[in-house]
């Protein structure tokens, strides 16, 4: 709680970013008023509402407009940050959000809105706990102040951070009664007024159990006007503690509810708002100066090893249950897109028929599932194999959203934010794919996928086609209940539930070990790399293929292995050669190509990896197969490879040590694992598509020309047509490939599939011999059969790892 300052002198001279779009002089305190913004000249930074904009409303569908407040419930009863005693801190939460909108409140670079509304929240909760603690400037916090929040985040989560249980008894005094009148009217309680007048937010009460069971006990409430499902236990009982319960009946340092789920993953994010505040009171002229370092006792790297946990990634799809995932979604698109597409149409053209009559008039489908054109069926029953189209619609996004997120390797606002026409044709018939960056460019990037990609796009196109027209947009994930409602209402895109509840309807069956379908979006990103490096492997057909056309593998080898490898490099190269050059006198032109170019820098790693963990994660389980035994290996390259894994085993087994029978050989487990890594992020292993075969090859490697495929290219080439070039010299071309092709290569590694593939090549060439009706047949089926014999010897006997002595 700051002095009396001038606030309003020092804001109205301030430059007004872009990004902040509007401003209101009050932030409504219910959540569905609207704001009359004051937009252009009129904005005002002295008013205590801000609506952000840092992405183009044009390019990004979903959560473009953010509002920031300046007004928010911080103490109680119903103190706000507006009220003057907080000026000081209502200006230092403004020049906190100015400075993440121009060069970053850490300055990194600046953010984006969603993330300021995040710094915001966090500022508010941080202001609360030190008001509750009775400190009235950040300047004035003590050097255990961190240490104690840290601390009461990770016991209790946010309502820890304030003693709501003392505000709670005090408002159930008299003086309070007309208070009460509001909150407690015609008997629901008012979750907006009570949040407000306890200085907290809305969400942090109604999602607490703990305080909806404290509203019955103190107020006398029903469980019902709170929405509670059961009969409230006595108070003190939820703390499992006779003596807290004494000091919650008796003293006057109540005890604190807590969260329902303590502040634990993310307490860096709130300690990073005191991190903040000490840089902004290095560089900002303020008063209230954070001018003594906040983590003199604990760093923030300390406190977080000690009270928070860390944030674990979600848990990795395995290929197997990923393909599985994809290929459901393939085969909804295929078998139903068109006939819900029909269903759309006839919903729109008539009147919507009854429940009963629906299901005569429903678009039957191969499989006997009948989609009822209809959005939902009241309270009637559906009959077993009938689906409403409302959630047909769903489940079709849902499947179109997989495969895309696999494909492009997008996250959800970029695939919410396709429009009409996204798919564009590069040369030689190459598809990319214009999508929204959020992560870094906020902007469009155009990435190549395969064909399968354009009969997701053209489904969506077809679907959202009336919506669109009606509306004048061109999202693609926007499908309107009713175009001529205004606000028009839109078929649900909460990718989060719709994939989950069309899995289970599929029958799907869950990864094992999990009783249900848990997925989320970002998982997919993978989906490139499984489909090529897993769903393409053998020479059976791949269980997507009716959606893609056979250049799609070639040119997703030559994108993923020469040009992005290339671009990355160049861009690489550029930027250092321009940061040498102009170390000493970077213009600002200079400097805004040099932060597009680090942008689009990062996004391209961040694609590349995502092709480039599943390459590796197959490459490394082969090796711990050779090595633990489990797997045999013959040809040139396959005799390389298990030496390289010998010799690495043997690098690994002499650092740690291992010297007697009685250790664990599970010991060598974690460290080789590690080196694998290292060597397959070097080196290459890759499935030959339509064989059994494996190649070692490295793009632009000098022995190539070593390579059996090219050399039968080089044979056979002829002039090619327009539109069907070969590969690029630099890599092999498995076009020309074969398991007797590659059987004797000097790159070719044959595991046990392929030894079993060229012995049943073998067998069938000598049962054609056998069979042929002429000697001549006789003697080229002979001749092919020791051709065949002859590669395979000369790839070597079967190498076997397992001795671990």
């Amino acid at each position: 709680m700051g002095g009396q300052i001038d606030t309003g002198a020092i804001l109205s001279g301030m430059f007004i970013p872009a990004s902040i779009t509007g401003t209101a002089p009050t932030t409504p305190r219910q959540r569905k008023s609207g704001v009359t913004w004051n937009e252009g000249a009129d904005r005002d930074l002295r008013h205590n509402c801000w609506r952000i904009v840092t992405a183009d409303p044009q390019k990004k569908r979903l959560n473009v407009y953010f509002t920031v407040s300046f007004d928010s419930a911080v103490g109680f009863p119903n103190v706000k940050l507006s009220d003057a005693n907080f000026d000081s801190d209502r200006l230092t939460k403004k020049l906190l959000i100015l400075k993440g909108l121009t060069i970053g409140t850490s300055e990194r670079g600046r953010e984006d809105a969603h993330t300021l509304l995040s710094i915001s929240h966090r500022f508010d909760w941080v202001l609360r706990y030190r008001e509750a603690e009775g400190v009235e400037r950040f300047a004035a916090i003590p050097d255990h102040f961190c240490t104690d929040l840290a601390e009461t985040l990770s016991r209790g989560g946010l309502l820890a951070l304030v003693p709501i249980e003392r505000r709670l008894l005090l408002l159930s005094e008299n003086r309070f009664f007309d208070v009460r009148k509001r909150i407690f009217k015609n008997g629901k309680v008012s979750w907006t007024i009570l949040a407000n007048t306890l200085g907290v937010t809305r969400n942090s009460i109604e999602r607490s159990e703990e305080f909806r069971v404290a509203l019955v006990e103190i107020f006398g409430l029903s469980p019902d006007q709170i929405g509670l499902e059961f009969a409230p236990k006595r108070l003190e009982n939820i703390y499992q503690d006779d003596e807290v319960a004494e000091k919650l009946a008796n003293s006057t340092s109540v005890p604190r509810i807590v969260s329902d789920n303590p502040v634990t993953v993310w307490i860096e994010r709130y300690l990073r708002i005191l991190e903040m505040l000490a840089i902004l009171s290095r560089n900002v002229a303020m008063q209230d100066k954070l001018t003594a370092d906040p983590f003199k006792e604990a760093s923030i790297d300390a406190l977080v090893a000690r009270f928070g946990v860390k944030g674990g990634r979600t848990p990795t799809l395995m290929p197997e249950d990923l393909l599985r995932v994809m290929v459901a979604a393939g085969k909804w698109i295929k078998d139903y897109g068109r006939e819900i597409c029909s269903a759309l149409r006839d919903q729109r053209s008539r009147a919507p028929p009854t429940a009963d009559k629906s299901v005569e008039n429903g678009v039957s489908v191969r499989s006997k599932l009948v989609i009822l054109p209809v959005w939902s069926v009241g309270r009637s029953q559906m009959s077993s194999g009938q689906i409403t189209l409302t959630k047909a619609i769903r489940f079709l996004l849902a499947s179109c959203a997989i495969l895309i997120a696999c494909f492009a390797a997008r996250r959800n606002v970029g695939v919410q934010s396709l429009k009409a026409g996204c798919l564009l044709e590069g040369e030689e018939g190459v598809l990319q794919l214009s999508v929204y960056i959020a992560k870094t460019d906020m902007d469009l990037a155009h990435i190549p996928v395969p064909s399968l990609v354009k009969m997701v796009i053209e489904t969506l196109e077809k679907l959202s086609a009336d919506t669109r027209q009606a509306l004048g947009t061109g999202w693609l994930f926007e499908i309107a209940f009713n175009t001529d409602a205004q606000p028009p209402r839109f078929v649900s895109t909460n990718f989060y539930n719709s994939i989950n509840e069309f899995l289970e309807f599929v029958g799907l069956p869950p990864p094992d070990g999990q009783s249900n379908w848990q997925l989320a979006m970002h998982q997919f990103r993978r989906g490139y790399g499984v489909w090529y490096y897993f769903g393409l492997r053998g020479s059976n057909a791949d269980a997507l293929s009716f959606l893609y056309k056979h250049r799609d593998p070639r040119m997703t080898r030559v994108y993923f292995t020469l040009v992005l490898p290339g671009e990355i490099n160049r861009i690489q190269t550029e930027l250092d050669a321009r940061l040498r050059s102009a170390a000493g006198n970077r213009s600002e032109e200079l400097q805004t190509w040099v932060d597009a170019e680090y942008e689009r820098l990062s996004y391209l790693r961040e694609h590349h990896a995502s092709w480039n963990e599943p390459r590796c994660e197959l490459f490394v389980s082969k090796m711990i197969a050779i090595w633990k035994g489990t797997e045999t290996v013959i040809g040139a390259g396959g005799k390389r490879l298990f030496n390289d894994v010998m010799s690495i085993a043997d690098r690994v087994a002499a650092t740690i040590r291992i010297g007697s029978r009685l250790n664990d050989p599970s010991a060598l487990e974690a460290p080789l694992q590690e080196q694998f890594w290292n060597h397959a992020r070097r080196n290459f292993l890759e499935p030959v598509l339509d064989s059994n075969m494996w190649c070692t090859a490295r793009p632009e490697d000098a022995d190539l020309s070593r390579a059996n495929c090219l050399t039968l290219k080089g044979r056979l080439q002829a002039p090619w047509r327009k539109g069907d070039a070969m590969l690029p010299h630099q890599m092999v071309d498995f076009d020309f490939a074969s398991n007797r092709v590659c059987a004797d290569c000097f790159f070719c590694a044959a595991f046990r599939d392929g030894q079993k593939a060229l012995r049943r090549e073998i067998q069938a060439e000598r049962d054609s011999a056998n069979l042929a009706s002429t000697a001549q047949l006789r003697a080229e089926a002979a001749a092919r059969v020791t051709e065949l014999e002859k590669a395979v010897r000369s790839a070597g006997l079967e190498l076997r790892g397992g001795d671990l002595d």
